[in-house]
């Protein structure tokens, strides 16, 4: 090894690669294979934790989700089937006190 050479490595620094604390809705989409606007609905309706900052700028915290991921998967399902059950709890007809 040359003199410059040894001079050189002596000084580089190795960056190591960090995992962010929260991603992007439309990156947490990315990971769950889901569109960003399906994201957001699994967000409002409490399946995806999430961090509101401002009205435009909402994270989805990644430990978070990891954890909820394999909650739902230890009763079996996976992001859009927890996405569609939600939707059908919410379409049900109201039974209003009537016995049938």
């Amino acid at each position: 090894m040359r003199e410059a050479d040894r001079k050189r490595a002596k000084h580089q620094v190795e960056i190591a690669a960090v995992e962010p604390v929260m991603v992007s809705v439309e990156d947490a989409g990315r990971l769950l294979a889901m569109s960003t606007s399906e994201t957001y609905e699994m967000i409002a309706r409490g399946i995806v934790p999430a961090v509101r900052f401002s009205s435009r700028n909402t994270r989805v915290p990644l430990d978070a989700l990891r954890q909820r991921m394999n909650e739902l998967a230890v009763v079996g399902l996976t992001p859009v089937e927890a996405l569609l059950a939600a939707r059908a709890i919410q379409t049900e007809p109201a039974i209003r006190g009537r016995v049938v």
